[in-house]
């Protein structure tokens, strides 16, 4: 078990610090972990999973910020048959993928979101919110042929650096069901450069772009709330060092 005041994330297009005010804990044993959320009551669960869909949506940034192109797509999947369920849908993205690498011989990197749309008849039908990461240009007419299911929507984006917040819009604590994931993603995706400091790093934040002040719940192994650790999350450039 280790502590730190400090942890530092790294994106192609930021950095992100974040300094405690009391010291947090990693590196301790998964089951640990496991068993203080398994017993975690109504209540303290109903926090815990608040900070589970930030968590989900702050990996999503991280992961959109290290992989976006030029010619990446934002996508919309719908399908003509309603699929039985999240493991059906993700059957069908999984041909996408097979369809792709056998036609430009290379393998996608992507990261989809499923959601269940509320139709204007009452109905609820599965769609698939897609990020390709592609370095190479292709049209709204190759992905149609690449999703044989229903209609494609190419979405429009204002600026790539503005990407993960689309995707993170349809991240909802409905999204997150029991012992479901939030999302999917190819397994070679650049991952953010992150580290520990056991101490807090100095920050001029003229050089910053964002900052905000949070607190952050504490539990014990029982799942009861024992206490509060204040934090405060700085966002840099990348193109400026950090010591």
């Amino acid at each position: 078990m280790k502590k730190a005041f400090c942890k530092v994330t790294t994106t192609n297009h930021k950095h992100y610090i974040c300094n405690y005010g009391e010291p947090v804990l990693y590196d301790y044993k998964r089951k640990e972990r496991e068993i203080k959320e398994r017993v975690a009551k109504e209540g303290v669960e109903a926090v815990r999973s608040s900070f589970s869909l930030q968590r989900t949506r702050t990996n999503i940034k991280y992961l959109v910020e290290c992989n976006v192109t030029k010619n990446t797509k934002f996508t919309t999947l719908t399908f003509a048959i309603d699929p039985q369920g999240r493991r059906e849908a993700n059957k069908a993205f999984e041909g996408l993928y097979r369809r792709y690498r056998k036609r430009y011989g290379e393998k996608l990197p992507y990261l989809w979101v499923p959601e269940r749309g509320t139709d204007p008849d009452g109905t609820h039908r599965w769609h698939i919110h897609a990020i390709l990461f592609i370095d190479r240009y292709i049209t709204k007419k190759d992905i149609d042929y690449l999703w044989p299911h229903g209609f494609v929507k190419i979405n429009r984006v204002d600026h790539r650096k503005n990407l993960a917040l689309y995707l993170m819009k349809y991240i909802t604590k409905d999204a997150l069901e029991a012992n479901k994931k939030g999302y999917f993603n190819s397994l070679k995706l650049k991952q953010p450069q992150t580290y520990r400091l056991p101490h807090h790093l100095a920050v001029n934040e003229a050089d910053c772009t964002f900052i905000k002040h949070y607190t952050i719940p504490l539990y014990n192994k029982k799942g009861e709330k024992i206490g509060e650790r204040t934090a405060t999350l700085y966002e840099i450039p990348a193109d400026i060092t950090i010591h």
